[in-house]
């Protein structure tokens, strides 16, 4: 996991940093709010051509896992948390991108929803990784 981690990190903090720097405004429609849990989207977004591209890049890093890709952004995320919770969303919208039915993305974001003092917010996302640990 260290090993998988030290792979991905220029690769998911670097080269979406880069990519953000150099057009703000592409990244922004691509992206929607990242300061919001899932961009600000509910459950029923279609990937658009970035999210896709972003995915694609750590499928061919990971050797086509992206849920790989996911648990490493997600670790850095909650690293950050506690000092950081605008870097630690970010990962865990990047977590979200990856798995997107991955009960312990929603767990996180309920963990940052909860350090943003939304408690309701937290219950939901909470709730909703409960639902999908069913399924797994």
């Amino acid at each position: 996991m260290l090993a998988l981690s030290l792979i991905l990190v220029p690769l998911l903090i670097g080269g979406c940093a880069s990519a953000a720097s150099n057009v703000d405004s592409v990244a922004s429609q691509c992206y929607g709010d990242n300061s919001k849990p899932m961009y600000g989207y509910d459950e029923n977004h279609a990937l658009n051509s970035c999210d896709q591209a972003f995915i694609d890049d750590v499928s061919r890093q990971t050797g086509g896992h992206p849920e790989a890709g996911a648990n490493s952004v997600r670790a850095i995320g909650y690293s950050a948390l506690e000092n950081d919770p605008s870097t630690a969303i970010k990962r865990f919208n990047q977590a979200w991108l990856l798995d997107r039915n991955d009960p312990e993305t929603f767990r996180a974001f309920s963990a940052w929803e909860t350090k943003m003092g939304n408690i309701e917010k937290a219950d939901q996302f909470r709730d909703r990784a409960r639902r999908l640990q069913k399924l797994y």
